[in-house]
């Protein structure tokens, strides 16, 4: 990883930790951290977006040092939308605030990215104080840290709702995928990537990614992207037919060259999106409203998160 980790702090830390309630993993990762002198943590179980907000409100407040997002990567979008607009909004927060995702749900990419691959992994980086800066990206909709997307991407998101279980989740995503295939048809879409059009023309899915992996780490869609360089990695899926997309899945899930006239890719700091009628929508693997357009920006390194 190219940034440097940091140093352990020297003073007594105050580490919270927000869950869905009755969360197995929330009790035992609290409970790791029972013979830790100079952490003191506190579990918040909250059952909605408006409550996780109101939390991260009040504990930002009182000055907290670390939140812990224990759940998916959805539920650290939360914790993260949360600080995004605490103590006054515009980000600030996140750079007061070290954030920690503690696996628990059905996709952990972020969690993988970070090598916090096991709970005595994860409460080692926080003892020992290691972090690295991460880039957020941010559209009307609100922040993410994966990916946005829209088209046939998000609706797949969207049909497949019930994340509860991570094994079930993943089939139900392919399962959805596979049905809405058969009556997907292209849709005009216009992107422009810093203010350079890249597409103009039919396409099912506008992907813009901070990690370059979707629903997997194995699955590479952006290989070339970084979590920490500034810029949007972009994916334009343009395959017309469903045998084509099918292709275009499998030649990604090899790591294969696709040809530029099934999909085009390219790196930016703003991305424009222009859709000819309302499509699906989704952030960091939860579904948002139907949108006919999406400006998009990134926001380097304004994530502060813990690392192995």
């Amino acid at each position: 990883m190219s940034d440097p980790a940091t140093p352990p702090d020297a003073h007594h830390r105050r580490l919270v930790a927000i869950a869905q309630p009755d969360t197995e993993e929330a009790a035992e990762f609290v409970a790791a951290f029972d013979d830790v002198d100079d952490v003191e943590v506190e579990l918040i179980e909250t059952t909605g977006e408006e409550e996780v907000r109101e939390v991260i409100a009040r504990v930002v407040s009182e000055g907290v040092d670390t939140i812990a997002s224990v759940g998916g990567d959805g539920a650290l979008n939360l914790v993260i939308g949360g600080l995004w607009d605490a103590g006054g909004g515009g980000g600030a927060a996140l750079r007061d605030v070290t954030v920690v995702p503690v696996r628990s749900g059905t996709v952990n990419l972020v969690s993988k990215t970070m090598g916090l691959d096991s709970l005595d992994t994860t409460v080692d980086a926080i003892v020992a104080g290691r972090s690295r800066a991460m880039d957020v990206g941010r559209s009307e909709a609100g922040v993410f840290v994966l990916n946005s997307s829209s088209g046939y991407d998000a609706a797949v998101i969207g049909d497949a709702a019930d994340h509860s279980d991570a094994t079930l989740g993943q089939v139900r995503f392919a399962v959805e995928g596979i049905k809405r295939l058969r009556d997907e048809d292209p849709v005009h879409v216009t992107v422009r990537c810093d203010g350079v059009q890249l597409h103009d023309g039919p396409a099912m899915s506008v992907v813009t990614m901070n990690i370059g992996e979707r629903a997997s780490d194995d699955f590479h869609v952006a290989p070339d992207a970084e979590i920490d360089d500034g810029l949007l990695d972009v994916a334009v899926i343009r395959a017309e037919s469903l045998s084509r997309f099918l292709g275009v899945i499998v030649k990604l899930a090899l790591r294969r060259d696709v040809e530029r006239r099934h999909l085009v890719r390219a790196q930016a700091e703003h991305v424009e999106i222009e859709w000819s009628r309302s499509v699906a929508s989704q952030r960091d693997g939860d579904a948002d409203d139907e949108v006919t357009s999406l400006d998009v920006r990134v926001h380097p390194g304004a994530l502060r998160i813990h690392c192995a």
